[in-house]
């Protein structure tokens, strides 16, 4: 071909292809049903039709913006209001450069409204907003509302005309049930009825009168004007408790509340309209407020003009019209991996099944629809998974979209969700045994959420045709039978053997130097056959910050349970000089030792997962509970609870944060059951099956059904339990009087036993004082009464933790006989529990029995001097960060940040960390940080401070972290360090100017926030 001819052609196409590159929608996110305009188109056509023009000023970057954005574009009044106007929103560099859009400065968003002739309206703006200083910003969509509605009459505009008129509340609604009274609800029968002439949906909302979510999405819904304008396109239902329509069409995805499905006029669920926009996929009609419920409204209300889905036919009917936007190219192949992952073999349905059946392979197939957000969520996770892209390799690739599902009930294993992924054979079979066995959803199977459930499963498929491929040694030694992360969870029950995990780095010499040692040493060799061998390189993401329990060195050594998938923390390297690093080594020798202390232990399949109530309690199976209860003649208490329940999330950190639980827990055999555990056969529903519940068990297994909740409120659900303090009530009524530990030495004294104090002295590193009588001595009951009256020895008490033993209870330990065994003798022990033998009476009538006490003068002096001892004084609050600034500690906080009503500043930090220590003096040094530190509770928390909670991990357990909670002590998730280029680490701040911007923001949030009324 001639070379001209050919670059002339290029071009040509070069050219064809740009201008056949779609435009950038103008709406940007603020609304599709709306009609934007650039910003001279727009003052063209506000000329020309005499309209005001709207002028939305906004950036990419901008928190505030993206806050509002959703907001705005699911706005009805907005949309409907927006018919008056000429709209205009601009982005990043297209702000003007002229000062009369800048009326009160360059903040963002601001909302201008201007005149026909482009004038701004100085006077419109926002007249309910808290910052008299940015006039112009708007937080709320009804605050736009109303500066629109002012325009309108400023203009001669009617400001009702293209809305529906505001909702009038109707008399005697006894129907609403705190929905709406101005909503025309009516019962299902009658309901039924008018569907049926009207030619409506019905929208039903099923609830409880129990149901705590229930009565939260009420007030919202009652409240929301949009959905009681909504609502007139709809035959409104609303059922409680008995009323509960019956038949499996109203049992979807599962029988929880509320739930609101939508009926076609023939009275038949439309199960393809459910909340979208959940984050509950397992519960897909659920719904926590009105905007995710007007959606769906909307969405109901499209499908009904396009035709409604049949049922009981394999079709649906779809848009009339299904064509390809003009700016696609024509000749395109087309894109067969439709987001999943444009480096994946693709292929359709049909040249699957016949290349299946050809390689015979596998056929991985993914259901999805073009609607679905839990699909579209799913797509880049995958797209992006180099694991699952691997494996794929391996597979016939196969999705499905919308109208090309596959048909036959194979396909319907548990339900038609989506996404749903199938495994076929060779011939086209669905293998049902293949499903996602690391879901909490047990009720859709095939449902998956992320890349490594599905691997997991993928791995399992190939392992069955015995393609599982060999585990690299990574240089840690190819003698050893090493295993991956996910197939050791599935290996290591045959034997009970537990998991020993090597977390390192390519790039590490420490790393480098250990596994060389490690794969010579003999010893480790032989003894890692009873251990499943993980080790793990160049980890990363949040998997692999479950591993990041003291920091994220390397190497780093864990040892983990395989029934209940969690770190023994208390294995660990005990040699001094890892200290700091405790779970790190530097000699085979040290290894060893700590597996050899895992073997004798052992792992329990009787143990359960924690399942966030509290890994520091001891919770079993429930078949083990009942034969060790038996033996131990123990009582059983029992949590039943639900993974997607929204209270049983709220109670598990109350149960796990229980001091009080914590200490009674001992007395019984623990318990915690989650959905498909529960039993079915009603055996512990006294008064129901709603969840959470907790029960209790006698040693033989039988419900002590007269132990409920004594203070609730609620008749009808007696085994609910809200607070810590009606389970502790409850725990209490089935445990004995304990005898008075005082023995005479004074109630109003708190004492403790020997076991209890010597670890209430370790946690709090108070000092002890010990006394050591007899019940027969009369020196003793002598002393009794000294000690009972003295108010000097009651309040210096406080500073010690106090135990007195009697009888048999005396110690054998040879440090209580320092001089011999007479009685009574008194001794002070430091926090670890050692005699302090330094410390005794200074009489010199009492040299031969130093420790022996008959007043309460000399033993003021040596608990005086005990104090003095003993007691370390406080270690400074600021730690490095500024002792101008009012540190209080976390526990405080929360109290003071009520009291005061200010945001609670908490900043948490390592002393070992580097980065920590950098960000010291910059903070320390901050006028800025000082000055604005008084309008809040300043907290910073080092080293040991841990949480049974992930309350404080929103994105990961990285250092320096500072997170900011309202005076209700709830996190402000939303306020993060903005400005950051590290985006899975929002809280991680290294500048003092970041800082101060977040503190400004939460100071402003707090404002903006009602107290509640106990709180005044």
């Amino acid at each position: 071909m001639n070379t001209r001819k050919y670059i002339a052609l290029v071009l040509s196409n070069l050219a064809l292809f740009v201008l056949c590159e779609p435009e950038e929608p103008l709406d940007r996110g603020w609304g599709e049903k709306i009609e934007w305009k650039t910003l001279q188109d727009g003052l063209e056509e506000a000329k020309k039709s005499n309209k005001p023009l709207m002028l939305l000023i906004h950036k990419t970057w901008c928190g505030a913006c993206k806050a509002l954005k959703p907001a705005f574009a699911e706005s009805q009044e907005i949309a409907d209001f927006s018919k008056n106007f000429v709209m205009v929103n601009l982005e990043d560099e297209e702000e003007p450069k002229d000062e009369k859009y800048r009326p009160d400065g360059r903040y963002i968003p601001r909302i201008l409204f201007l005149s026909h002739d482009g004038e701004v309206m100085k006077d419109v703006y926002n007249k309910n907003g808290k910052h008299k200083d940015t006039k112009y910003y708007y937080g709320k969509t009804s605050e736009i509302v109303d500066s629109m509605k002012s325009v309108l009459k400023i203009g001669g505009g009617d400001a009702s005309k293209e809305v529906e008129e505001e909702p009038e509340i109707i008399e005697n609604n006894f129907l609403a049930r705190g929905f709406g009274d101005s909503i025309a609800w009516v019962t299902f029968e009658d309901g039924l009825e008018q569907i049926k002439k009207s030619d409506k949906l019905m929208l039903l909302l099923i609830h409880k009168t129990w149901c705590g979510s229930c009565k939260a999405l009420k007030p919202k819904l009652a409240a929301s004007k949009e959905f009681a304008q909504m609502s007139r396109h709809f035959v409104m239902v609303n059922t409680e408790d008995e009323e509960e329509p019956k038949g499996s069409q109203f049992i979807v995805d599962g029988e929880y509340i509320p739930r609101v499905l939508f009926l076609n006029p023939e009275g038949k669920v439309i199960d393809e309209i459910w909340n979208e926009g959940t984050k509950h996929p397992h519960v897909k009609y659920y719904y926590s407020g009105p905007q995710e419920l007007i959606a769906a409204m909307k969405r109901a209300l499209k499908m009904k003009e396009t035709g409604f889905v049949e049922i009981g036919k394999e079709e649906q009917q779809v848009d009339k019209e299904d064509k390809d936007p003009w700016w696609k190219p024509k000749d395109l192949k087309e894109d067969l991996s439709k987001g999943f992952g444009g480096h994946i073999n693709w292929m359709s349905y049909e040249q699957g099944l016949k290349e299946a059946k050809k390689s015979n392979k596998k056929m991985l197939l993914i259901i999805h629809k073009s609607w679905c957000s839990s699909c579209k969520a799913l797509k880049p996770i995958l797209a992006k998974h180099k694991t699952f892209a691997e494996l794929s390799k391996k597979f016939v690739m196969v999705n499905t979209e919308d109208g090309d599902e596959p048909k036959g009930d194979q396909f319907d294993v548990d339900g038609k969700y989506v996404p749903r992924i199938f495994f076929l054979d060779s011939n086209g079979n669905v293998e049902k045994e293949l499903w996602n066995e690391g879901t909490k959803h047990k009720h859709v199977k095939y449902y998956y959420q992320d890349g490594d459930e599905l691997v997991k499963a993928m791995k399992k498929a190939l392992k069955q045709e015995g393609q599982t491929s060999t585990v690299s040694d990574n240089g840690w030694g190819n003698d050893i039978e090493w295993s991956s992360l996910d197939e050791s969870f599935e290996t290591e029950k045959v034997g009970n053997k537990p998991i020993m995990l090597i977390i390192h780095k390519s790039w590490c010499g420490a790393c480098k130097a250990l596994k060389k040692k490690f794969a010579k040493f003999s010893e480790i060799t032989e003894i890692s056959k009873r251990f499943v061998m993980v080790n793990v390189e160049d980890d990363s993401g949040k998997e692999a910050e479950k591993y990041d329990v003291d920091g994220a060195y390397a190497p780093r050594m864990f040892f983990i349970d395989p029934f209940t998938k969690q770190i023994m923390k208390e294995y660990h390297n005990t040699d001094p000089t890892f200290d700091e690093y405790k779970y790190a080594y530097g000699e085979p020798d040290q290894i060893v030792a700590v597996m050899k202390k895992v073997l004798q232990k052992g792992v329990d399949e009787s143990i359960s997962a924690d399942r966030g109530f509290g890994s520091h309690l001891k919770w079993q199976k429930l078949d083990h509970a009942l034969k060790e209860a038996k033996q131990s003649n123990k009582l059983i208490m029992m949590v039943l609870h639900r993974s997607w329940c929204q209270l049983s999330q709220k109670l598990k950190p109350k149960i796990a944060e229980s001091k009080k639980i914590e200490e009674l827990s001992k007395n019984f055999i623990l318990v915690n059951l989650e959905d498909d555990e529960i039993p079915k056969d009603g055996r512990f529903d006294v008064d129901g099956s709603y969840v959470p519940r907790i029960v209790f068990l006698d040693s033989d297994g039988n419900l002590k059904k007269e132990i409920d909740n004594e203070d609730t409120d609620l008749d009808k659900t007696k085994f609910f339990y809200k607070t810590p303090e009606e389970i502790v009530k409850s725990m209490k009524k089935l445990l004995p009087e304990p005898a008075a530990l005082d023995k005479g030495f004074g109630k109003h004294i708190k004492w403790m036993t020997m076991e209890d104090g010597l670890q209430e002295a370790k946690k709090s590193e108070k000092p002890v004082m010990f006394i050591i009588h007899k019940s027969w001595c009369g020196a003793c009951k002598n002393l009794k009464p000294i000690v009972a009256e003295s108010k000097q020895i009651a309040e210096l008490s406080k500073k010690f933790v106090m135990i007195n033993v009697e009888d048999e209870e005396e110690p054998k330990d040879a440090q209580f006989d320092v001089d011999g065994k007479y009685f009574p003798r008194i001794f002070f022990l430091n926090h670890e529990g050692i005699v302090q033998k330094d410390l005794h009476n200074n009489d010199l009538e009492f040299i031969k029995f130093k420790f022996f006490y008959n007043d309460d003068e000399e033993l003021i002096y040596t608990m005086k001097t005990a104090l003095k001892k003993l007691i370390k004084p406080p270690p400074s609050l600021d730690k490095g960060l500024g002792k101008g600034i009012n540190w209080i500690t976390l526990d405080n906080a929360y109290a003071e940040a009520k009291k005061s009503w200010k945001p609670i500043f908490l900043l948490i930090h390592k002393s070992w960390c580097s980065a920590c220590q950098a960000l010291k003096p910059k903070f320390a040094a901050s006028e800025k940080i000082k000055e604005l530190s008084t309008e809040l509770v300043m907290v910073n928390v080092e080293d040991e401070f841990d949480v049974h909670t992930k309350k404080f991990e929103i994105d990961g357990a990285y250092i320096p972290r500072i997170l900011f909670m309202d005076p209700l002590g709830n996190v402000m998730e939303k306020i993060s360090n903005a400005g950051t280029v590290y985006k899975e680490s929002k809280y991680y701040y290294w500048e003092p100017t970041a800082v101060v911007r977040s503190m400004k923001k939460a100071v402003d949030k707090v404002k903006t926030m009602t107290r509640p009324k106990d709180e005044l």
